[in-house]
């Protein structure tokens, strides 16, 4: 009988270790488990914030580029007609400075004008 008690507490024993590396087993598969879903979950942030960091270096590269472009463009062009005209050179064909051998010429003045500048003055006192 003694070597059954033995037999049997040894079992228990056994049952015992069994069911505690069972127990760890299971503590490690559910720690795998958290493991590899904080990893998923670690990658795609990291793959959301790289596309952010893609999106914002090619917002940045673009508006460099357009920057670049404007930088280069002649506002006075778009804005004013500049060109010349013989000797002169214009702005919205306006003459530009005044050579000797080439004078300017003069619309005609308005007769209303030359009148006007005949007739005196009158001051209004109040």
């Amino acid at each position: 009988m003694h070597a059954v008690w033995k037999r049997q507490a040894r079992r228990a024993k056994v049952d015992a270790d069994v069911a505690l590396v069972e127990s760890e087993e299971a503590a490690q598969r559910a720690l795998r488990a958290k493991y590899w879903h904080e990893f998923n979950e670690f990658n795609f942030q990291l793959q959301a914030h790289m596309e952010e960091r893609d999106a914002v270096l090619a917002r940045i590269e673009s508006t460099c580029e357009a920057r670049e472009r404007l930088r280069h463009t002649n506002v006075y062009n778009d804005a004013f007609h500049i060109w010349h005209h013989g000797p002169f050179g214009t702005i919205n064909n306006f003459r530009l400075g005044r050579l000797p051998n080439a004078p300017v010429r003069r619309p005609p003045t308005l007769p209303l004008c030359e009148n006007r500048r005949r007739t005196p003055r009158l001051r209004l006192v109040g």
